[in-house]
């Protein structure tokens, strides 16, 4: 296994934290450190260097242990040390594993995108700026209004790309094995809305690795846990909400160390949302806006149509005009075109509502003109 992959996530229950808790109090006894304290044993991850058995093969690295699930599971996130460790720096853990590496599984079937099939604004956004795998960093913000669908946008945007990730993996090596992790999902969500799968073997049966973190219960606050996460090898993080200018400034940190992290937010307007972000990043000059539109990928404000009750986006994407733009004039290059233009004209990177409504009929498109003309 050592050989397959350097990186893997296993997970364990999540009452064995208690003995593994002891284990670390007793190196620590061993070597004249004093126990940690009950407040520092409240954080819900541990950081310690490993040993255990899998499959009648020992294992033995630096690992990241943290509560996940609501505190039903440990999700342990393994590096395996090329060197010998000794014996003194090791702790024996866990007894007993309930989930081992992904890439040993065979995905029965990978989760469905829960995309309505009527949705055709959706579609065209999922498939014409899919966060494309050769480039996994930097954050998408999912906006809207309550009740506009901004969560279950996030979502779908979120399944695509797993299916994306999960297909690669699931690729045989010349001797027809799958060698690769599949991708590795941390969320953290208060609460959480909808779980992606029912436990970790099944998130593993359907081609990747989930980690779900609830506010309070798994991790203290958005920056505790995306501390955690730069240890846990994501593919993708998603947070359910940004609400404070401390979870913006968090997600804009971890956005910016070579991650992709997905998250939503209430805002009237594209314009709105990256208002508020440059406001909780407390971005003024023309420099500091550039700092901050470099680690967006793009932003997308969701709003349903009365008619036909399609959830038609306006975006913001993150290309070389766009970010220039943003850092010279401001928010207002980013108000967006009033006409369904094509791709090649919007190379500024906005697009309107106009230009996802194009095939939803005329009493549809007008309504998404209206809306780009009033700049919402």
């Amino acid at each position: 296994m050592a050989s397959r992959s350097r990186d893997f996530t296993i997970y364990v229950r999540g009452d064995q934290l208690a003995a593994l808790d002891s284990a670390i109090d007793k190196l620590r006894s061993d070597r004249g450190v004093a126990a940690a304290s009950p407040a520092a044993k409240k954080k819900g991850s541990r950081d310690c260097t490993l040993r255990f058995e899998m499959n009648g093969v020992p294992f033995s690295g630096r690992a990241l242990i943290c509560r996940c699930w609501d505190g039903r599971y440990l999700s342990v996130t393994m590096r395996v040390s090329d060197q010998e460790i000794p014996d003194d720096d090791l702790i024996q853990w866990p007894p007993a594993i309930l989930s081992g590496p992904s890439f040993e599984c065979t995905p029965v079937w990978l989760a469905p995108a829960a995309t309505n099939d009527g949705d055709v604004a959706t579609r065209q956004m999922l498939r014409r700026f899919p966060p494309a795998p050769e480039q996994p960093t930097g954050l998408i913000v999912i906006a809207g209004r309550t009740g506009s669908g901004k969560s279950t946008y996030a979502r779908e945007l979120l399944f695509g790309y797993l299916e994306q990730l999960s297909a690669a993996a699931q690729a045989p090596d010349a001797e027809g094995r799958c060698t690769k992790r599949y991708p590795h999902i941390v969320t953290f969500e208060d609460p959480v809305e909808r779980w992606l799968a029912d436990s970790p073997e099944l998130a593993q049966r359907q081609g990747f690795d989930y980690t779900p973190r609830v506010k309070g219960v798994d991790a203290a606050d958005v920056d505790g846990a995306l501390t955690d996460a730069l240890r846990q090898t994501p593919s993708l993080v998603y947070v359910g909400e940004c609400r404070k200018p401390s979870d913006w400034k968090a997600v804009l940190r971890f956005a910016g160390t070579g991650h992709l992290i997905l998250t939503t937010s209430h805002a009237g307007s594209v314009v709105e949302a990256m208002s508020r972000i440059l406001e909780a990043a407390n971005a003024q000059t023309s420099a500091e806006r550039s700092e901050v539109a470099h680690r967006i990928r793009m932003i997308v404000h969701v709003r349903a149509d009365d008619l036909s009750r399609a959830r038609i986006p306006a975006l913001w994407l993150n290309t070389r005009q766009s970010v220039n733009a943003l850092a010279a004039e401001g928010l207002a290059s980013m108000l967006p075109q009033t006409l369904p233009v094509s791709e090649r004209d919007s190379l500024q990177g906005n697009f309107g509502r106009a230009f996802f409504a194009r095939d939803l009929g005329p009493d549809v498109l007008e309504q998404a003109m209206i809306w780009d003309l009033a700049g919402e």
